[in-house]
């Protein structure tokens, strides 16, 4: 019924990953496999996406701030708006007054070798 074979992604993880769930109670064979499909077909339009945003920079590679666009961009995506926050340079935030460092770190920022960025929840 289901072919296994037919996902990238091991049925063995999918079944994890829906135990973690402290309301799973139980799932059947084929319920996990249509996860798995699902989980896929999510992973590559999203992909897709951030590749569009690529392509429009004519760029070949795909970057952080292309899949950050992406989930931006499209209200599909809104319930992933804070797992992929826009990031920001931490010189950029220090200037601002967002964030501090350490005084040994504040030459590399004046002079503007720490290329770090955080998310923009002022992680670093």
């Amino acid at each position: 019924m289901t072919d296994e074979n037919s996902l990238t992604l091991p049925m063995s993880r999918i079944k994890k990953i829906v135990k973690l769930d402290p309301e799973h109670i139980s799932s059947t064979e084929t319920a996990n496999y249509m996860l798995g499909i699902a989980t896929e077909l999510f992973v590559k339009q999203l992909t897709n996406d951030a590749l569009e945003i690529t392509k429009g920079r004519n760029k070949k590679k795909v970057m952080y701030s292309d899949m950050q666009q992406a989930v931006s961009r499209s209200d599909a995506y809104s319930f992933m708006r804070d797992l992929v926050p826009k990031k920001i340079p931490v010189g950029e935030l220090v200037r601002k007054g967002i964030i501090r460092v350490r005084p040994a770190d504040m030459d590399k920022i004046n002079n503007e070798q720490l290329d770090d960025t955080v998310e923009e929840d002022n992680t670093v």
